[in-house]
C-alpha cells in the first residue's frame, strides 16, 4: 500500500502539471490586458425637456420653446451646450431648425414661425464625456 502513495501523487502532478504550465489561451477577453483595478470612464447621462407656448398656432405666427438639459452626474455636460431644434413634417425624419447654446443651468430657448402642422424635439450630440439626448417629440397643428 505504501508503494501505491509516490505512483498516485505523482499521477496527481502529472494531470495538474498541464493546466498549471499553459500560458493564457487565445480566447481570453481582450479587456484583460487593462490593470487590475482601471476602469474605462463611461459618459455621463444626460436628459433634454421641451416645452413649448402654443398647441395651435395660426400660419404664420411663433411659437417658443424652452426647456432644459440636465445632466445629474455631470453639471459641465448641461452648461453651455448647443442644442438643436428639429422639426419632421413627414415620418419620422427630422431636420435641424436653429441652434442655441444652453446657459449655466443648461436651460434654452427658441422661438420660431410655424408654417404647417409639425412635430418638434431638440437634441445634443454626444462627446467624449457626455451621451447624446433628444427630447420627447411635441405637435403643433395650424388653428383655424
Amino acid at each position: 500500500m505504501t508503494s501505491l502513495m509516490p505512483r498516485l501523487a505523482l499521477a496527481l502532478v502529472g494531470l495538474a502539471a498541464p493546466v498549471l504550465l499553459s500560458g493564457p489561451t487565445s480566447a481570453a477577453p481582450a479587456d484583460d490586458a487593462a490593470p487590475t483595478g482601471v476602469r474605462a470612464l463611461e459618459p455621463a447621462q444626460r436628459y433634454l425637456t421641451i416645452k413649448f407656448s402654443k398647441k395651435a398656432v395660426r400660419k404664420g405666427k411663433k411659437v417658443a420653446f424652452s426647456g432644459a438639459l440636465v445632466a445629474p452626474d455631470a453639471p459641465a455636460c448641461s452648461g453651455g451646450v448647443e442644442v438643436t431644434l428639429e422639426r419632421s413634417t413627414k415620418g419620422a425624419v427630422y431636420h435641424a431648425l436653429d441652434q442655441v447654446t444652453t446657459d449655466g443651468s443648461g436651460n434654452y430657448k427658441f422661438k420660431t414661425v410655424v408654417n404647417k402642422k409639425a412635430r418638434y424635439q431638440v437634441a445634443v450630440p454626444a462627446t467624449d464625456a457626455c451621451i447624446a439626448a433628444k427630447s420627447a417629440s411635441l405637435s403643433i397643428v395650424l388653428a383655424g
